[in-house]
């Protein structure tokens, strides 16, 4: 009732708050009304809630209901003042009473809940049946009026209970008010000014000493007084002070869309000895970082599913498998080459090169794999070209790490040994992971402490067992044979949640602990870090789109590919740091200096590579016009098969086809079943029809069946003029903003209506917000997925309900012949000849 108050003069309300700028008050009015209607969404619920289950204990009967006898005496104000309706028998006649439509309601996603209005019940009379809740009637401004607040829910936000959305409002709106965020810009500015220079002043006391007796400065004070003295032990300092400086560095690093990675490294190279030197490389804070590698290594395994390698295709399972040898042998060569030549060398060590060949040949697991689920690439042909080359390039990793204790003396009978060691350990996880600790975990699933130390448990098992001097394995290896085997299996997600708090704290520390380690930067160590990005990116170009090429996969796919896989990766940064003098392992292959131009080009390329994801295929565009232009400057016979044949043989098709007037900017699921309709009921409308795609692929099917085609980029004006310069009378975009990369329906009909003004323009859209703003830019039509899937829905219901009387054989026959009918419209020309396209969207 409280919120009906609210909500129903909503004009009124609007109107107050909404006051022009400069009106003084409009703001705090504003933040007022949002802050109250999520408070009283919020008390709605609970007595909803509590007027439910009131409702149904008096419907009981028998069943006692003092436990609620408080709360009702609480809400008796609230109760007294609405008179019981009754039951609604027509939602239509409560709508004219009102004034409004069925366009004007927000029909709410959660189940029907019962009226907060209570009907007085006397004990012995029957109880009246629960009402079903007003619908809520959410108030839609005039154009006039200016878009609606934020915290009013639109038909374009996501149907949430109310309970959800009034909830997260109040928090915010009370978080709002206590924090910064409630003050003015100015006060804003004060507060964070003053808020970093608190950090940096802790710092620099510390580096400083400042404060600190002589006897003091320099360690870190006696332990057994560390309370009272306000000392404490060095390991715990450093550790408190590289968190310190992480976090701080890695929320710039985050606002700037960079990997946190590299905001760990920077920020242990700010509290290093090249900075402010307060952390150093060594005592007991160097068995920290190792045992963040641990971690590292294990979380790269969790991840390694070999159950997944019988789902990749032809183009992932050769281009993964060869990928990586190619790569070492070219970046072998080129190196080499350049130390024969220029006498460059990127670190002391016979091992140099053979290190930086593997460095250069593996791609970052951790933030390819992040990136491409956040913008839901994974299941596209690029995505899983890229996810299949990380999986096999893990397996090479595993197939490293067994031989580089080896390396000094590569005898085939050691390496040998190494390898049926390597099996027998990898078989003994797989057994246990199968056979026992499926039982365990069952049994200790009620305990979330339990959990999490036999995660532990099974992590430093398999790392002992590895260890074992009838074994010799690294613990490195033993922690990716640990994650690796739990990955085969369906619990593995539950034990991996379990250990991710701890695991993400060492591998934090793990990366910091490089940043402190690293010495300062020389001109000669950036130089030459440049150098080896140089070559990693030009022999990932030169491999990974020849690769997919050449076992049938098309260029674009090979070019996102590479874009995706343009890093270094976390498990040659292991490789390296084992095998660097004074490093976690016992091996003296590399110095510290060729360490340091690996950290650096690492940090260089996670920067780029994660930038080059997030616009790949705006990237991919351009390298493929580029492709498209140098080919046919230089008249390859790609080219022209990708174009359909040299100039006069092209105009003499056209002219066949008659040039399509409707044109269609992509190709996807929507065009190809729209198509296939054409061919079906309207096959006479096939030759009008032009498709402008940047997918070389799509030429041969669709000309086949009579249909225009370009190869271009529909996202550029002057691809739209060279590829259909004839006039046009429909414009086409089938691919919703959810699909898109780097463009939007938006955006092509700006492209189009420069191109074609006259034409009409038909766009896709996932909701009515993004409708409303195609039709205010001149769209003609706007189809939306979901209301055309609500239609038909509605159809098929209606039917059903008007034919739902009786009972018996013939309600079944009846049934049985509606759905069958609506089957015969929804069936795909798929299986019939001349049907459906099977084209490689």
């Amino acid at each position: 009732k409280r919120l009906s108050t609210l909500g129903v003069p909503c004009r009124f309300w609007w109107h107050w708050a909404m006051a022009p700028p400069g009106r003084p008050g409009s703001k705090r009015r504003l933040s007022w009304l949002e802050a109250e209607y999520a408070r009283l969404g919020y008390e709605c619920e609970y007595l909803e809630s509590l007027n439910a289950i009131l409702n149904r204990k008096l419907q009981g009967g028998d069943e006692e209901v003092d436990s609620v006898d408080d709360n009702a005496e609480s809400d008796k104000d609230d109760d007294d003042e609405t008179d019981w309706e009754g039951p609604s028998t027509n939602v239509a006649e409560e709508l004219d009473g009102q004034g409004l439509t069925l366009d004007d309601i927000h029909l709410e996603a959660s189940a029907p809940r019962t009226s907060v209005q209570s009907p007085a019940v006397t004990p012995g009379a029957p109880t009246p049946p629960l009402q079903r809740r007003k619908t809520r009637v959410e108030y839609r401004p005039d154009e006039t009026e200016g878009p609606a607040p934020e915290h009013m829910r639109m038909e374009s936000d996501p149907f949430l209970p109310v309970h959800q959305t009034s909830r997260s409002h109040y928090l915010y709106s009370l978080m709002q008010r206590g924090s910064a965020l409630g003050g003015t810009r100015p006060a804003q500015v004060l507060i964070y000014i003053i808020a970093f220079a608190g950090l940096v002043f802790v710092l620099v006391a510390h580096a400083t000493h400042l404060g600190a007796h002589e006897t003091e400065a320099g360690h870190g004070g006696d332990d057994g007084h560390r309370r009272l003295g306000g000392a404490a032990p060095p390991l715990l300092k450093n550790i408190a002070l590289a968190l310190v400086s992480a976090g701080a560095v890695s929320f710039v690093v985050n606002a700037l869309q960079w990997p946190l990675c590299i905001g760990y490294i920077l920020g242990g190279v700010l509290v290093g000895p090249n900075v402010l030197k307060l952390v150093f490389w060594e005592g007991d804070i160097r068995y920290v970082f190792e045992l963040g590698l641990v971690f590292l290594l294990f979380m790269i395994g969790c991840g390694l599913d070999f159950r997944k390698l019988w789902g990749l295709d032809r183009v992932s399972l050769a281009a993964g498998f060869a990928q990586f040898p190619l790569c070492v042998c070219s970046t072998f060569v080129i190196f080499s080459l350049l130390q024969v030549a220029f006498g460059l060398e990127l670190g002391k060590g016979e091992y140099a090169i053979t290190y930086a060949s593997l460095a250069c040949s593996l791609s970052s697991t951790l933030i390819v794999g992040k990136l491409l689920g956040q913008f839901g690439e994974k299941d596209t042909p690029a995505g899983k070209v890229t996810t299949g080359v990380l999986l096999i390039q893990d397996l090479w990793a595993i197939v490293v790490l067994a031989c580089q204790p080896n390396m000094d003396f590569l005898h085939p009978r050691k390496m040998l040994v190494s390898f049926f060691c390597l099996a027998i350990i990898l078989f003994v996880a797989l057994a246990y992971a199968k056979l026992v600790m499926p039982p365990v975990l069952f049994s200790a699933s009620k305990s979330v402490e339990l959990m999490l130390v036999l995660a532990l448990a099974w992590l430093f098992f398999v790392i002992s067992a590895s260890i074992l001097p009838l074994v010799e394995l690294s613990m490195e290896l033993g922690a990716l044979i640990g994650g690796a085997a739990l990955a085969t299996f369906p619990y593995s997600v539950d034990l991996n949640s379990k250990v991710h708090y701890v695991r993400d704290f060492f591998i934090t520390i793990f990366f910091i602990g490089m940043g402190v380690d690293v010495p300062a930067p020389t001109w000669s160590v950036i130089l030459k870090a440049l150098l080896v990005c140089v070559v990693v990116l030009f022999v990932r170009w030169v491999s990974i789109p020849v690769l997919v090429t050449a076992v049938g996969g098309e260029v674009r796919v090979g070019v996102l590919a590479t874009l995706n896989l343009s890093q270094i990766s976390e498990l040659a940064l292991a490789i390296c740091i084992m095998g660097t003098r004074g490093g976690f392992g016992p091996l003296n292959h590399i110095d510290q200096e060729f360490m340091t131009v690996i950290i650096w080009a690492f940090s260089i390329l996670a920067i780029s590579g994660s930038y080059c994801i997030s616009y790949n295929y705006k990237v991919m565009r351009g390298v493929m016009s580029a492709w498209r232009r140098c080919a046919v400057w230089l008249h390859l016979k790609q080219a022209k098969d990708a174009e359909g044949g040299d100039e006069d043989e092209d105009q003499d098709y056209h002219h066949q086809v008659q040039q399509g007037d409707i044109v269609i900017l992509g190709f996807h699921r929507i065009t190809a079943l729209l198509i296939a309709e054409f061919m079906m009921k309207s096959p006479k409308v096939i030759q009008r029809l032009h498709v402008i795609d940047i997918n070389p692929g799509l030429a041969d099917g669709l000309r086949e069946k009579g249909i225009g085609f370009t190869f271009g980029d529909f996202a550029s004006a002057k691809e739209l003029k060279r590829c259909h310069p004839d006039k046009a009378t429909i414009i086409m975009s089938t691919i919703p903003d959810s699909l898109l990369k780097g463009v939007s329906n938006l955006k092509l009909l700006h492209v189009a209506k420069k191109v074609w003004p006259d034409a009409h323009f038909i766009a896709t859209a996932d909701n009515p917000a993004q409708a409303q703003k195609l039709y205010d830019a001149g769209a003609d039509y706007v189809v939306r997925m979901a209301k055309l899937c609500a239609m038909r829905l509605h159809e098929l219901l209606v039917e059903h309900c008007s034919k739902a009387f009786g009972g018996g054989d013939l309600k079944e026959e009846l049934d049985k012949e509606l759905f069958n009918r609506f089957k015969v419209k929804d069936k795909d020309a798929r299986s019939q000849e001349g049907g459906f396209l099977a084209l490689r969207m």
